[in-house]
């Protein structure tokens, strides 16, 4: 068993004053890893001040714990009533979420590849649940009705039929996210499964929903951002918009979309193209739980319009051994 030892204080009075802000709040430790996270990290200390609930349970539970229950109101908070609560209750996920992850890496616990795919899966968390919430509200505004014969007047739209692929891409789509990254998106729509449209045009409401997602993730509020988005990494960025049609994709990306890995739809019609393992040189495709994700090992490796036309048709070209 390897022994680990936190790093010492760089500023050891600002720790001092993190400890006493901390036990005005009720919260008393004489932990050495608090003096290290709080003399090293201002950020850390102050979300500690904020959330020291989440210290507390961090010690008398551990990280996993910690994580488990932020990922848990991320992904309630799509549920939510409203755009403002939605954004809060996600910040204050990502305050604990940081928080857990962080400490556990400080103190050894965890290593780099555990920190950067536990960050990956917050981060998954976030974003379905932000989609969730602009399908709800997309679905309420124009009165599509929820599948199924729900009861009049409850508007929904389910995921796996909502004609969303969204592609984690770079760091994001190689489960490789750090504490500073942003997150890199590319998103397409299927007009032929796609319910709503703005002034007629199918386009302009997923664009709509695109534009609500990094305002629900990337907007800074008195509880801060949740996950900076980028969306550049879609093919030509300077003249395509946030949301692309996947239509013209198998025509004019055919000889990329040959080289991927031999995959279906899943049941939802979206796929999640997971990183490249260290034991395989091919990409491995799983279905996911939520259908208007999918996820890309790297730009250079996928094509995002060949990687949209997979996962909407299962009689594609498969590559050649």
């Amino acid at each position: 068993m390897t022994l680990h030892i936190p790093p010492k204080p760089f500023d050891s009075a600002r720790a001092a004053r993190v400890k006493e802000a901390l036990a005005e709040n009720g919260f008393i430790s004489s932990e050495p890893l608090l003096d290290a996270v709080f003399g090293n990290s201002p950020f850390l200390g102050r979300i500690a001040i904020r959330e020291t609930g989440a210290l507390g349970e961090y010690f008398a539970a551990g990280p996993q714990t910690v994580l488990n229950a932020a990922i848990l109101l991320a992904e309630a908070a799509g549920r939510a009533d409203n755009e403002i609560q939605v954004m809060k209750d996600l910040r204050v996920a990502k305050r604990r979420a940081a928080l857990a992850i962080a400490m556990a890496d400080i103190a050894g616990t965890w290593d780099v590849n555990r920190v950067t795919a536990e960050l990956t899966r917050f981060a998954d968390a976030c974003v379905a649940s932000a989609l969730r919430f602009l399908l709800r509200v997309a679905a309420a505004q124009t009165g599509v009705a929820q599948a199924g014969g729900a009861q009049a007047g409850v508007a929904e739209v389910r995921e796996e039929d909502c004609g969303l692929t969204v592609l984690a891409m770079g760091k994001y789509g190689a489960f490789e996210l750090n504490y500073s990254s942003d997150i890199d998106l590319v998103v397409f729509y299927d007009a032929a499964k796609f319910p709503f449209a703005k002034r007629g045009d199918p386009r302009g409401a997923a664009v709509d929903i695109v534009r609500g997602l990094v305002k629900l993730l990337s907007e800074t509020s008195r509880d801060g951002y949740v996950f900076r988005v980028d969306l550049r990494l879609r093919p030509d960025a300077g003249a395509t918009q946030v949301a692309i049609s996947t239509a013209p994709a198998p025509a004019i990306h055919r000889p990329v979309r040959n080289s991927l890995p031999a995959c279906g739809p899943s049941s939802g019609g979206a796929i999640w193209i997971s990183p490249r393992s260290k034991t395989s040189s091919r990409s491995s495709v799983r279905s996911t739980p939520m259908p208007v994700m999918a996820r890309s090992q790297s730009r250079d490796t996928i094509s995002s319009w060949g990687a949209a036309a997979s996962a909407r048709s299962n009689s594609l070209p498969r590559p050649s051994n």
